[in-house]
């Protein structure tokens, strides 16, 4: 997969029309069954990522979330993300994950995941 095929879901969740917003970003991406499911693209320890349309609403179970954030919270020891203070869907999936909000500016709610998320207490 290409690296514009592989930001699409990004940029299309985002409303974003520049494939190069995210030229100094990694891209990591995720797969079910070999076929590609998610992207998160990240910068130093903050991430974003969006699930491709076939795969939402139902790819994000809690075994896969911490399959795919256990490397990236051992690499970093803790992930950041910005939600759109009027995203509000995305806030609670972000906050679904475990990340909790830290602050926010009027435009973007900030967000710390500190550890894996559904671990048990």
């Amino acid at each position: 997969m290409t690296r514009k095929e592989l930001l699409q879901p990004l940029l299309e969740g985002a409303g974003e029309t520049s494939y190069h917003v995210f030229d100094d970003w990694q891209l990591v991406p995720g797969y079910i069954d070999g076929e590609h499911a998610a992207t998160a693209v990240l910068h130093g320890s903050e991430i974003h990522f969006a699930v491709a349309p076939t795969y939402r609403r139902r790819a994000i179970t809690r075994r896969r979330a911490q399959e795919f954030l256990a490397p990236l919270l051992e690499r970093f020891g803790f992930l950041t993300t910005r939600v759109q203070i009027k995203s509000t869907d995305n806030q609670r999936f972000v906050e679904r994950l475990g990340f909790k909000p830290t602050w926010a500016d009027g435009h973007f709610q900030y967000y710390l995941l500190g550890q894996l998320p559904f671990a048990r207490s």
